[in-house]
């Protein structure tokens, strides 16, 4: 949990007076609406509700803001008290130091976000009193407490003999006049004594602190402030005259100089009444400190504040870099007068300001126009505090928000200048497609300076990941959910602590020197925990596997394999600059010159350097040495690497030895290097093949080459072939080696008659092989029908045997063996066989179909002759006949033809048709019989014209229920027709009987049914 501890202090005996003269005795607080004549300064002070009382700023009254709220009178208003008096909060009266309760409270400086520190009540005798001076003095009450937790602590560090109107009140009050030990006299005319009074004009942190105040009864009338305007009012040294440590000319009561630049006003120099301390220790001076103590530094080595309040105009002022970069510079070095106006937007304080619609709470803008190069020049107050803030700030549920912003509403942050730009200064865009999806970029002329959003997000400015690296998909965040300032703006090192301490509260001052604090260095300078830019927030729990100076080994890794990387990249892109008569790589980022040259270049070869270019240039501007997004600004870096050495490589390609066998190939062999000679990373090339000497050429296959080195099998080589080995680094750029010409003899078959190589013949066939080179051997051997081993060819030969035969052929000559070419030819001298499926005898009807087979050509029609009857033809291989019921003897005749025209034999085929008999059995119905009678029980079986059947088999089937069925006695007709069977009944019951015939299983119901005997 972040915490605040607050430090609870009394106060000497003071007097609460409200309108008091300024040359009264005691410490004096004026109203801040009340009269009040020129203080020993000259300066008048009317006070916040003045200014809302003119009507001129409505917008301020009954606002509080945090320096308007800064320091409460507690008696006056209790409900202000923080924590409050019912809370629960406060400690209760026992042991180590002087119990505290609300009503002990004067005055709260501070507000309910920040430190609280408490000055006494006068009426509680709980002080120290210097009559000589009349400065309150601290004195520990003896409590600290854990602010927002409940928990009150004896104070360890008690802070004794400091005077607050001496430490203090000169900036959280409003026109203060303090004593010193001399006399003194102010730049602006104002003078002090030892014995001009102690006296503030208003508690809290007034208009007139920024905005200025009337120097003299004859500028302005009493009340009336001087408003400081235009560019005054935005430089920086408007807020540093509090938020700043410095040395003022003169000293106070302890003899020691004031830290506070007093009467000092807003429309002034600061400089004239403070000398800020900007003096950095070395490395060695700082760890000297931390090895031997002595006089604590007020910064880290990199220039974080160490041991100072929240003085960020002290930061703020070391940024001012030699070369006249920094946010503390004004108009920098790279603004002259052939700057574009639209670079003020981020190099110039006021064309920020204009760039995002800055306004004054009245509404009207801070920045009417847009300035000129030479307003610019002549009057910036460079990326100064109220750049980025703004101190009418109002209190909110979760505290203040200082940031200022757009005209949208939107905070300023500072990817609102630390990115490409290319928006801003209207860059033309290109379109590239990456791993399918179209990425708009800006043009390749295009340089880039500082691309941190870019850089952060992985070229995602976008859903088309706009402003992102050439040949680079986007990538995610490699650190989601950071800010700039968690890394760029730590917490320092609070005041008042020491080095080692490990307590850890909550360092809530960010550092505003911009400087990354590296683990490594934290853990060297003793700061606590959270005291660098990792740990806090994302690496709280890995400190306890890494070391801070593993951290720090991991980033300076990332660096220095990017820096390698980038120069590799720029020392491939300086040659070919200096080869192109260019200044230097970074030339290469503009438009093609029309000078040779560089005018020598396709277009396409032209913008692949400048792609190349602008990617190194991205990744170095960056700033963060690739640490924002390791993985993407390594891969843009291979990209650049990969097209600034693929410029006109040198592609060697030969042949690797000629095809050595039937079916086989060889391959095309070589080396593919940038110009100095070395492989190029990912490298791929083609290898294309023509038939018509180069005039048309057709991709084969292709290879990796990242090595230098590549093979490419050719494939099957028949006749002539051209290869040629290709290379295109980028869409356009084509580089191709040297043609490598191959000659592979080509044979070709030709058969007599021609049809017998598609098709079959009835006839012999003649073979003849001709090959493209004379000088070749032709070879060829014989399978199927006809086998013959291989042999050489010495002419024409014949084939004669009935069915397929394949020819396998090829030829070889000092080039290489051919692949091996197959070709048939099938003969076929005999006509289609021809075959019915008649059966000896059918009944009644006879049906019957004629089919023909031909093992080679095939049938194509088939003809039959019933009885002596003409010939039916049929296409195909199979016919009906049609069906006979005449009774007696038939003959079927035959014949096919198949597709050569062959007639095939005839065949016969003989059956017979007869008629089928009519089966009737006697008795029917039911018989009822005596016990020990005998029925008999007679079946027949005639034909239709009324003669018997003989030798017919049938079945006297018997059943005790006329449904189960079992056989009784298999008989078989006499000459006659007749069967019979006599039954003998010797006991009583009923049975049912029933003929069947035998031979295809059918029950006799035409003439007779079922027998039914009961026998009684």
């Amino acid at each position: 949990m972040r915490s605040v501890r607050t430090l609870i202090i009394v106060a000497a005996a003071v007097t609460l007076i409200a309108a008091v003269p300024a040359t009264a005795s005691a410490f004096t607080i004026q109203s801040a609406s009340g009269e009040q004549t020129a203080n020993a300064y000259g300066l008048w002070y009317a006070g916040a509700g003045k200014c809302a009382a003119t009507g001129c700023h409505p917008a301020i009254s009954g606002t509080p803001t945090v320096h308007s709220e800064m320091v409460k009178n507690i008696p006056a208003d209790p409900s202000k008290l923080t924590p409050s008096a019912t809370s629960g909060m406060w400690p209760p009266p026992s042991g180590g130091g002087l119990a505290i309760q609300p009503s002990d409270i004067w005055l709260q400086v501070g507000d309910q976000f920040g430190l609280l520190e408490y000055i006494g009540s006068p009426t509680q005798n709980r002080v120290a009193i210097t009559p000589s001076d009349d400065v309150p003095v601290w004195s520990p009450m003896g409590w600290e407490q854990e602010h927002g937790t409940g928990v009150w602590e004896p104070v360890t560090t008690p802070m004794t003999g400091k005077s607050y109107n001496q430490s203090c009140s000169g900036c959280h009050n409003l026109g203060l006049t303090r004593p010193s030990k001399q006399s003194y006299a102010l730049p602006n005319g104002g003078t002090q004594t030892t014995s001009t009074p102690t006296a503030v004009n208003s508690l809290s942190i007034q208009c007139e602190v920024c905005h200025g105040t009337g120097e003299s009864p004859s500028a302005h009338a009493p009340g009336v402030p001087q408003v400081v305007g235009g560019t005054q009012l935005l430089k920086a040294q408007v807020c540093g005259q509090c938020h700043v440590t410095g040395t003022a000319p003169q000293r106070n009561t302890s003899n020691a100089f004031f830290g506070n630049p007093n009467g000092y006003t807003p429309d002034e120099d600061l400089s004239a009444y403070l000398t800020p301390s900007t003096a950095v220790p070395t490395e060695a001076e700082f760890m000297n400190f931390i090895a031997n103590g002595g006089t604590k530094p007020k910064f880290l080595p990199n220039g974080a504040n160490y041991s100072m309040r929240h003085v960020y105009y002290n930061e703020w002022l070391i940024n001012k870099a030699a070369n006249g970069y920094g946010h503390a510079a004004p108009v920098n070095a790279k603004v002259g007068s052939g700057t574009d106006t639209k670079c003020l937007g981020c190099h110039s304080g006021l064309g920020f300001l204009n760039r995002i619609g800055a306004k004054l709470p009245s509404g009207s803008f801070i920045v009417t126009d847009a300035p000129t190069i030479d307003e610019a020049v002549a009057h910036d107050p460079g990326i100064s505090c109220q750049v980025c803030h703004t101190g009418h700030v109002g209190f909110t549920a979760s505290g203040y928000d200082l940031a200022r912003k757009w005209g949208s509403g939107k905070k300023v942050g500072c990817e609102d200048c630390h990115n490409w730009q290319f928006e801003v200064l209207d860059q033309p865009l290109q379109t590239e497609v990456v791993k399918g999806l179209e990425r708009t970029r800006p043009a390749a002329d295009t340089r880039i300076r500082h691309p941190q959003r870019e850089m952060v997000f992985g070229g995602n400015g976008g859903a088309s990941g706009k402003g992102g690296l050439w040949g680079v998909a986007p990538a995610g965040r490699f650190m989601p959910d950071v800010e700039c300032a968690d890394c760029h703006m730590p917490r320092t090192h609070k005041e008042g602590m020491p080095a080692d301490d490990d307590g850890s509260p909550m360092m809530t001052r960010m550092s505003h020197r911009f400087h990354v604090v590296m683990p490594g260095d934290a853990q060297r300078w003793k700061l606590r925990p959270n005291g660098d830019s990792c740990t806090p927030g994302c690496h709280e729990g890995e400190p306890s596997t890494w070391t801070r100076a593993q951290f720090q080994s991991w980033v300076e890794e990332i660096q220095g394999s990017v820096a390698i990387r980038s120069a590799e990249v720029t020392s491939a892109l300086g040659v070919h600059a200096q080869d192109l008569g260019l200044t230097g790589w970074t030339s290469l980022i503009a438009i093609q010159p029309a000078s040779s040259p560089a005018s020598d270049l396709t277009p396409a070869e032209w913008q692949m350097l400048q792609k190349a270019a602008q990617n190194a240039d991205f990744v170095i501007n960056d700033a963060s040495k690739g640490v924002h997004q390791p993985s993407y600004a390594m891969a843009g870096l291979r990209k650049a690497l990969g097209w600034a050495r693929s410029f006109r490589p040198t592609i060697d390609a030969e042949l690797s030895s000629a095809p050595i066998g039937a079916g086989q190939s060889s391959a095309i062999t070589g080396t593919l290097l940038s110009r100095d000679g070395d492989p190029i990373p990912g490298a791929s090339v083609t290898l294309q093949q023509s038939a018509d000497g180069g005039a048309n050429w057709e991709s084969v296959r292709s290879a990796a080459a990242g090595s230098g080195e590549f093979a490419l099998p050719t494939g099957t080589i028949e006749g002539d072939r051209t290869f040629r080995v290709v290379y295109e680094p980028d869409a356009g750029v084509v580089y191709a080696s040297d043609p490598v010409a191959v000659r592979v003899p080509a044979t070709q078959l030709q058969s007599s008659p021609s049809a017998a190589t598609s098709g079959w013949v009835s006839s012999n066939v003649i073979v003849t092989l001709t090959s493209t080179d004379p000088a070749a051997v032709t070879m060829y051997s014989l399978s199927g029908a006809t086998v013959q081993t291989p042999q050489i060819y010495q002419g024409p030969f014949l084939i004669t045997a009935e069915g397929p035969t394949s020819i396998t052929f090829w030829s070889t000559s000092e080039a290489g063996t051919e692949a091996h070419h197959v070709a048939t030819v099938a003969i076929d001298r005999c006509g289609p066989v021809t075959s019915s499926n008649a059966v000896t005898s059918y009944a009644d009807i006879a049906r019957v179909t004629a089919s023909a087979t031909d093992a080679g050509a095939g049938v194509a029609s088939i003809a039959y002759s019933l009885d002596g009857s003409g010939w039916t033809t049929t296409p195909g291989n199979a016919a009906n006949v049609p069906a006979t019921s005449a009774l007696g003897s038939h003959s079927l005749r035959m014949k096919a033809t198949d597709t050569l025209g062959t007639v095939g034999a005839t065949t016969t085929a003989t059956f017979s048709v007869k008629t089928k008999p009519v089966l009737a059995g006697s008795p029917t119905g039911t018989r009822t019989v005596a016990r020990g009678a005998t029925v008999t029980l007679t079946a027949s079986a005639k034909r239709k014209n009324g003669s018997a059947v003989g030798g017919k088999r049938i079945v006297l089937q018997r059943s005790t229920n006329g449904s189960s069925w079992s056989t009784y006695a298999t008989l078989t007709t006499s000459s006659t027709g007749r069967a019979s069977r006599s039954v003998r009944f010797s006991s009583r019951g009923t049975t049912y009987w029933r003929w069947y015939s035998a031979v295809d299983g059918k029950y006799l119901s035409a003439a007779s049914a079922v027998t039914k005997v009961v026998a009684k």
